[in-house]
């Protein structure tokens, strides 16, 4: 006979599995407890017990009966959805200058957002900004609403842990942000990359998201996510995705601090372009990366638009190799890669039988995809958050 713990692993395992699948699907469109049941292969029974927990939680509500035609006659059904006031995920990104939280209801709808500025300068002031600017959120929607917080920045991030191993951007490395986030706003947090939230926020939000995809961003640096069966894959080092230190053929040999030569996070983000810019004389020294997008005279003009034209073919050369390994359904390259023609030359070069698609990033969407973190968890681990499913 197992140990009561065992037993007790498996059975939250399962409840966890359960409730999981139901709220998926109720995220998508309401549908009644019968429906749930045929849709999952849960049995009926658990559907009706999990399904009470949730309505006595208010994470779902009873809507309007509907009929639902059978043999002979119309039975009516009572469907279930998400509540319109139930649970609530906060997202929080770290960026380079400032820090943003937005309160999203289950089903996606943004309620709320706060942000402030830093300085850039030491962790503990910037995770200290972060912590107010949540608490203060977490007071104007009602902290009984809210399951918990998801916090994105970009780097490398042990999700395990919580902990920031390093960020490029704002040159940090190993800062612990989940700890000191819980212990101060008393609700589980969870911390990853923002590329990793923007893939996961398709999950949450697209209900025709592929179930395999491959999410690359490119900006200051080049990261990558990739979701397999719908879930997100984080690897053993947390560096699943890591595409900086990906070899370019045909490069001009340049050195790179890790030892190779012509790495794709040398030549192909908006720092690489500007760095050969102001080499050129296209740009000033002071200038900075988001200027490869205006230049000053005509020759600037020309020259900028041709680094840009470079990075696009370098960019989706190399993406393309790493989707053809992979073989995901979808290949998106998320940011902004410059001209319409120059986003074509890229998505032309990874492959339209790829599924490429390009995707210009916008504020709410990191603040979604931040939101999207939690989300997952929660969906991933109901019992964690709602205590009246483990009864």
């Amino acid at each position: 006979m197992p140990p009561r713990s065992a037993t007790t692993s498996l059975n939250r395992s399962v409840r966890d599995q359960n409730a999981g699948a139901l709220l998926r699907l109720l995220l998508r469109e309401p549908m009644g407890r019968k429906e749930l049941a045929r849709r999952t292969g849960i049995s009926l029974t658990t559907i009706t017990r999990l399904t009470a927990a949730l309505l006595a939680a208010g994470v779902l509500e009873e809507l309007s009966a509907r009929v639902v035609v059978g043999r002979g006659k119309g039975r009516p059904e009572i469907p279930l959805g998400i509540a319109a006031g139930g649970r609530l995920a906060v997202g929080v990104q770290i960026r380079g200058s400032r820090v943003t939280a937005a309160a999203y209801g289950l089903s996606g709808i943004r309620l709320a957002a706060v942000e402030a500025p830093h300085d850039g300068g030491a962790p503990e002031r910037v995770v200290a900004t972060a912590i107010e600017l949540t608490r203060r959120l977490i007071d104007d929607v009602g902290p009984a609403r809210v399951a918990g917080v998801g916090v994105s920045t970009g780097g490398v991030v042990d999700f395990e842990s919580g902990t920031l191993l390093s960020s490029p951007q704002l040159g940090w490395r190993n800062v612990p942000l989940r700890g000191p986030m819980a212990r101060a706003v008393g609700r589980p947090v969870v911390v990853d990359t923002s590329v990793r939230s923007l893939a996961v926020s398709r999950l949450w939000t697209d209900p025709a998201a592929p179930d395999s995809m491959l999410v690359v961003f490119v900006a200051g640096i080049v990261a990558s996510a990739l979701v397999l069966e719908r879930r997100l894959q984080r690897g053993a080092h947390a560096t699943a995705g890591a595409l900086a230190h990906t070899p370019v053929a045909g490069g001009p040999r340049r050195p790179c601090p890790c030892g190779s030569v012509d790495c794709l996070g040398l030549l192909a983000t908006d720092r690489a372009v500007q760095r050969t810019a102001i080499a050129e004389g296209w740009l000033s020294t002071g200038s900075s990366w988001d200027d490869i997008y205006a230049g000053g005279s005509p020759s600037a003009r020309n020259g900028l638009a041709g680094l840009r034209r470079e990075r696009a073919g370098i960019l989706g050369r190399s993406v393309g190799r790493l989707a053809e390994f992979l073989d995901p359904y979808e290949t998106v390259v998320a940011g902004r890669i410059g001209t319409d023609e120059e986003v074509r030359l890229c998505l032309d070069a990874i492959g339209a039988e790829r599924g490429a698609r390009h995707w210009p990033v916008t504020d709410e969407d990191w603040d979604r995809g931040a939101a999207s973190l939690l989300v997952d968890d929660y969906l991933t681990c109901p019992t964690r958050y709602e205590p009246t499913l483990s009864i």
